[in-house]
């Protein structure tokens, strides 16, 4: 019985030491690539920064619709695109856009209805249907964002990530610089404004810490009792730049819900 019962007692114990080990040692590394964020509480709620955050995401709530006509070039690893377009939008996920070159040729175009996004390259005679999603942009326009972030964007409010608490930072002088903490103390956005506290950067994080794209509102106009941008530049991680320089924009007229829908083939 003696023996028997130290041979158990070794058993256990080589099973314990095989089976305990290894998640001590996994803990170990996931706590050093983490920071031990894992460990530590929710990060701390800076009441400047959430209410500084809070007024920049309200920038016109009240917008419901508009039409404009804008400049835009892509620059990215496939090639530049310059053109003209066309646009209307009823807040918060529908879009219709009409690109064309400075000639009057169509080069793209897609309309969003609130649950699909359908994309007709014309140089390739295709049309596609995607989910709206967060990343629903990317194939078109090679930044990983989606329509309701797009429309954010062109209102002059910063599509903001989901995050736990808010914290100021140190700026400039006259700017200001707050940080969007997710849950475990991972930077999840970074926001800079002027002295009058007006937007000029966003930039959003992965998860990994890499840049997803950043957001520049490089200038402004009244128009109709909203003050929305009139130059805009979008960034990818990758260095793929959007920029749009809207020349006319109409706040508030009518848009018919059926201009969201454009005909794909089933196969698509």
């Amino acid at each position: 019985m003696k023996v028997a019962m130290q041979t158990f007692t070794r058993c256990n114990g080589t099973y314990f030491t095989g089976l305990i080990l290894p998640l001590i040692l996994c803990l170990f590394i996931f706590s050093s690539i983490s920071g031990c964020g894992w460990m530590a509480g929710p990060p701390e709620q800076d009441p400047m920064a959430r209410d500084l955050i809070e007024q920049l995401a309200l920038k016109n709530q009240n917008l419901s619709r508009l039409k404009g006509i804008m400049h835009i070039r892509l620059i990215s690893a496939q090639g530049n695109l310059s053109g003209r377009a066309a646009l209307a939008a009823i807040y918060p996920d529908r879009i219709r856009v009409e690109w064309l070159t400075f000639l009057g040729q169509p080069l793209m175009r897609f309309a969003a209805d609130g649950k699909n996004v359908v994309i007709d390259l014309h140089d390739e005679d295709q049309m596609y249907r995607v989910k709206q999603s967060p990343t629903a942009l990317q194939k078109l326009i090679q930044i990983p964002i989606g329509i309701e972030d797009l429309l954010q964007i062109l209102k002059g409010a910063p599509p903001l990530p989901e995050y736990a608490a808010a914290q100021m930072r140190p700026a400039e002088a006259q700017k200001t610089k707050v940080a969007l903490i997710g849950r475990w103390h991972v930077l999840k956005g970074e926001l800079k404004t002027s002295a009058d506290c007006t937007i000029e950067e966003m930039t959003a994080f992965q998860n990994d810490g890499a840049i997803a794209y950043r957001v520049r509102w490089k200038d402004w106009r009244p128009q109709q009792g909203y003050e929305l941008p009139r130059e805009i530049e979008i960034t990818a991680g990758t260095g793929d730049i959007l920029s749009l320089l809207i020349d006319r924009v109409y706040p508030e007229v009518p848009v018919l819900p059926e201009l969201f829908q454009l005909d794909v083939a089933p196969s698509h």
